[in-house]
């Protein structure tokens, strides 16, 4: 049965820089540019969830009629009908 030893110990990690004052990626937003970007980044997540949202309207509608035409041929032609 053999021993293994071990091997160097593992490099020291320095400690992380303090900051002294707001994260600096709240500076960008800070600005004008990131203003911008900010309202930009804003708007297209609004235009895809309008988009979802109108998708979501559309198969509603789909289904609803469907399911009504479906009812209809029930009520007329009875449970036994085919399609």
């Amino acid at each position: 049965m053999s021993v293994s030893t071990p091997g160097p110990p593992p490099p020291m990690t320095p400690p992380p820089p303090q900051h002294s004052g707001p994260p600096p990626r709240v500076d960008v937003l800070r600005s004008p540019q990131g203003l911008a970007t900010a309202v930009t980044v804003l708007l297209c997540v609004a235009a895809g969830v309008n988009l979802l949202m109108v998708a979501a309207a559309v198969l509603a509608v789909r289904f609803v009629r469907k399911l009504t035409a479906m009812q209809h041929t029930m009520a007329v032609q009875g449970p036994y009908a085919t399609a």
